[in-house]
């Protein structure tokens, strides 16, 4: 039996600083994809990228589930997603979020250390082809 791809644990760990609106928004998309993945297979890292699609209806789905389905391994832990409309963040969310964040304001300095961090180096370039991914997406409004 494999263990879930995500943790959704009813109650915050802690609390954290409030997000600016596209922010929040893009984590609120995020678990709800999130929570879609809950039973779904793991995902390779690398194989990932390939399922990033340029069709702008689908990239929002692919690029979510593929960057949850492989935050398990990039991180060699399950992350922790709360439940859509929570407050507070878990240290997986709010992790991901800087480095999205530091990521659409070009801050690449802080992209580098958040990802050196917690992502081994062998499985970072594919990582960060799908925060790429991801960013992209949000700088054109499209989640």
């Amino acid at each position: 039996m494999s263990a879930a791809v995500v943790k959704m644990p009813n109650l915050p760990d802690r609390a954290v600083e409030p997000l600016p609106d596209h922010l929040r928004q893009w984590v609120n998309r995020l678990r709800f994809h999130a929570a879609g993945c809950r039973s779904a297979a793991r995902l390779d890292l690398f194989r990932a990228c390939a399922l990033l699609s340029p069709v702008t209806e689908e990239a929002e789905a692919a690029g979510c589930s593929a960057l949850i389905r492989v935050l398990g391994q990039a991180l060699e832990k399950s992350p922790v997603f709360f439940k859509p409309g929570v407050d507070p963040l878990s240290f997986d969310e709010a992790w991901l979020v800087s480095i999205i964040d530091a990521r659409l304001r070009g801050d690449l300095d802080s992209v580098a250390f958040l990802v050196l961090r917690r992502v081994a180096p062998e499985k970072r370039r594919a990582f960060m082809l799908l925060i790429d991914a991801v960013a992209e997406l949000m700088g054109r409004d499209v989640i």
